[in-house]
């Protein structure tokens, strides 16, 4: 003990009781546990509104996947009853409705459902397109040595340069053309068929549609000039607006309705896990309420043993503050059991 508390003791009234070294000490643990609870009800409230956003979006789809399904009954129903004007009138009234539907998957559910009704974590959803001229890796290969600028827009900075070299791999033709397009965002693949495929954002897709062309040559692509070559989107809306009445379309709908299948049961399995996550939680919560509770008592005999007996008062405000932290992480939890309900 420093000098001048003891001169201070020794200068005190004889009626003054200083407080017992074990009550001093508990003072620190009892701020710490104090600065701990009141970080409960923040922690829970955040954790609960993330809970709250999985469900709403995993409803969300769940929803929209409904109305899919029911555009494209119409359509395959109208389809199938097509014998009079009036008839084809109603398909296409039914296939602009599913193009519509289709349409409004990129709004609200762009991060969890692509263009091909792919059901995926929350990631930005990808959009899949074929360049005209490059449609095939043989074809690539084929053409032997050549530079392709690829001008993508302001945002590159400038054109985009990959070089081919005769007798390029698969696997090297692939790095060559990832690592200069990645600049721009954009991917490229092989698919089995020999087909290169390209990828990109959905959100920066209309942005490269608009400003994409490429300049080679003289063997894949002319070096006279900038060529805008055809971009062919893999999504069911494209395919939806270039099929022709009949079986392309009829086979069209009944793949969206696979889709679709395959879309609501990944949505339905994301439900149940949170549904056993929350359950998980709130056991986690009422294990927290008794140590906490626990914790508090043990606190307060500790304090009486040491100090003398505190207040009833204090003792109610203790626990009190102790319910409402945990009633409050409860009661968020209750509202998202109900948004799954």
């Amino acid at each position: 003990m420093k000098i001048d508390q003891l001169a201070t003791r020794a200068c005190a009234p004889p009626g003054l009781h200083w407080p017992a070294p074990a009550a001093a000490a508990a003072e620190p643990a009892a701020r710490q546990a104090g600065a701990a609870l009141a970080r409960q009800p923040g922690q829970a409230a955040e954790q609960a509104l993330q809970f709250n956003r999985d469900a709403s979006l995993q409803q969300v789809a769940l929803d929209y996947l409904g109305r899919l399904e029911e555009r494209a009954v119409g359509v395959l129903q109208t389809l199938a009853a097509r014998r009079s004007a009036s008839a084809e009138s109603a398909l296409q009234g039914a296939r602009a409705g599913l193009e519509r539907t289709l349409e409004q998957r990129a709004a609200g559910l762009g991060e969890v459902l692509d263009g091909q009704l792919r059901a995926g974590p929350a990631t930005r959803a990808r959009v899949q397109f074929e360049v005209a001229g490059l449609a095939s890796l043989r074809a690539v290969q084929a053409a032997g040595a050549e530079t392709l600028l690829f001008s993508v827009g302001p945002q590159a900075g400038g054109p985009l340069a990959v070089v081919l070299d005769e007798h390029l791999g698969p696997a090297r033709l692939l790095r060559r053309f990832n690592a200069s397009l990645g600049q721009a965002g954009v991917q490229v693949r092989v698919e089995a068929d020999s087909r290169l495929l390209f990828e990109i954002d959905e959100a920066a897709w209309p942005a490269l549609r608009e400003h994409l062309a490429i300049r080679g040559e003289g063997r894949l692509f002319a070096a006279t000039g900038w060529q805008v070559p055809p971009l062919r989107e893999q999504s069911l809306q494209a395919e939806l607006r270039q099929a022709p009445a009949g079986p392309v379309l009829r086979a069209l709908g009944e793949q969206v309705l696979e889709r679709i299948r395959a879309a609501r049961e990944y949505f339905q399995q994301q439900q149940s896990q949170l549904r056993q996550q929350l359950g998980g939680e709130t056991r986690a919560a009422a294990e927290k309420r008794r140590v906490a509770l626990d914790f508090v008592e043990r606190l307060n005999d500790a304090k009486t043993t040491a100090a003398g007996a505190p207040s009833h008062f204090q003792l109610n405000a203790r626990a009190a503050s102790v319910n409402r932290a945990i009633a409050r992480s409860a009661l968020t939890r209750r509202s998202v059991l109900g948004l799954l309900a």
